[in-house]
């Protein structure tokens, strides 16, 4: 399973976007992440810029950035971007000591792109990403992406799409069920696709499992026509049957097939007189 193993680390994903919608919220997506990273105990970095501590249920391997810009702009708005870029920073430089790999999650990257520029914000999550690479191990990158905040037809979301492997886009079905629709790109650039249906248990924990669309009754494809007719369109087994016996006019019949001779039937206005071959042209 796709999601399962995406939460469980064991599918290499390094930036993850759960884009969520007014009728679906994503948080609980983000909390199924930080769960399964306390389950194998690894470090947890979270970003918050819109939700307060009390959302969330915290141990002793969580580290709380806060990140919560001056909104009425007592600041510079460079000082608001480079706070974010420096507390990057910290991040990369406490993961470098612990030497282990970390888990990132951003509860809001909406509200960062109020302060932050879009070119700023990659480059700050690719400075991440990147790191499995260099001496400083980070395992995952996973934001929040609010759909109504940030459209598909915007520059924001073009830019966060381009660097993201994992969209998991939160959906409803026609029965207003809660869907998750995940994508997930390899390094080799081979896409992969899953559709889960989720709900809540008692302890309002998430559950999820995939989608298992009902089989399709074949029915012919002049079914629709059929029913609007007043007369008969098709045959019976015994009509087919009969059909299929009967031989074609103007059909040459033979038992054994002969390659290359060509069959002819004289007409009765054919002139068969060799001795004067243009006879019937009356000259």
């Amino acid at each position: 399973m796709l999601l399962k193993q995406l939460l469980a680390g064991r599918k290499r994903s390094d930036f993850v976007i759960i884009k969520d919608n007014v009728d679906f919220n994503g948080l609980a997506i983000l909390k199924s992440f930080i769960e399964e990273g306390k389950g194998r105990n690894v470090p947890i970095h979270l970003i918050l810029s819109e939700y307060e501590l009390t959302n969330f249920d915290l141990s002793q391997n969580i580290v709380i950035h806060k990140y919560f810009p001056d909104p009425w702009r007592l600041l510079s708005i460079n000082d608001d971007q480079k706070n974010f870029e420096l507390m990057v920073d910290k991040i990369l430089n406490q993961s470098k000591l612990l030497g282990a790999p970390v888990l990132i999650l951003i509860d809001s990257i909406a509200s960062i792109l109020n302060y932050v520029d879009i070119h700023v914000l990659c480059n700050c999550i690719r400075k991440l990403t990147t790191s499995n690479n260099k001496d400083i191990p980070v395992a995952q990158v996973v934001t929040i992406l609010h759909s109504e905040l940030i459209p598909e037809d915007s520059k924001e979301f073009k830019h966060l799409n381009y660097i993201a492997t994992t969209q998991i886009n939160l959906i409803l079905d026609h029965d207003r069920r809660p869907m998750l629709d995940v994508t997930y790109r390899h390094l080799n650039g081979k896409v992969q696709k899953e559709i889960s249906c989720c709900n809540y248990n008692t302890n309002k924990e998430l559950q999820y499992e995939i989608r298992k669309d009902p089989p399709k009754n074949k029915k012919p494809e002049s079914d629709g026509i059929l029913v609007k007719t007043t007369f008969k369109l098709t045959l019976e087994e015994k009509e087919k049957e009969s059909r299929s016996q009967v031989v074609l006019p103007y059909t040459k019949t033979s038992i054994t097939s002969v390659k290359g001779r060509i069959f002819y039937e004289p007409d009765a206005n054919d002139d068969w007189d060799d001795e004067d071959p243009d006879d019937d042209l009356e000259i």
